[in-house]
């Protein structure tokens, strides 16, 4: 008889970085192939990449495990509701963890400034 011992291994990602061109299109890249995967009967192409960015990095800082919790939780509060589509209100509903929390505020005013976007440049983006 074994007890279930289990052993998590802390990996050392690094968060996604919005400060220079390279890493808002690594930023871009990840959200559409996201987007790809959910399944949600109303989703659409640009709905993280384009119209959830900003709100998507402020709410995680750019850390994948806090992103994909909320993206998780957002699309199964989605569903519940019907309406089979993540929004900002959608995501607003969302509780995540502490530190992710915490970044919040900073992120959300440094995003409202206009100065800083999670978004490339469209000049020079592709799909």
């Amino acid at each position: 008889m074994y007890a279930d011992t289990r052993r998590i291994t802390p990996l050392g990602l690094q968060a996604f970085s919005i400060e220079d061109e390279a890493g808002r299109e690594q930023w871009r890249r990840f959200l559409l192939s996201l987007e790809q995967r959910l399944v949600l009967a109303n989703k659409y192409p640009g709905m993280l990449a384009d119209d959830l960015s900003d709100q998507l990095y402020a709410r995680c800082s750019g850390h994948i495990g806090s992103l994909m919790s909320l993206i998780r939780l957002g699309s199964l509060r989605a569903m519940r509701t019907g309406q089979e589509r993540l929004t900002k209100d959608v995501l607003a509903q969302v509780k995540l963890d502490w530190a992710a929390q915490q970044q919040l505020a900073k992120w959300e005013a440094f995003l409202a400034s206009g100065k800083v976007t999670s978004k490339p440049d469209k000049s020079r983006r592709r799909r």
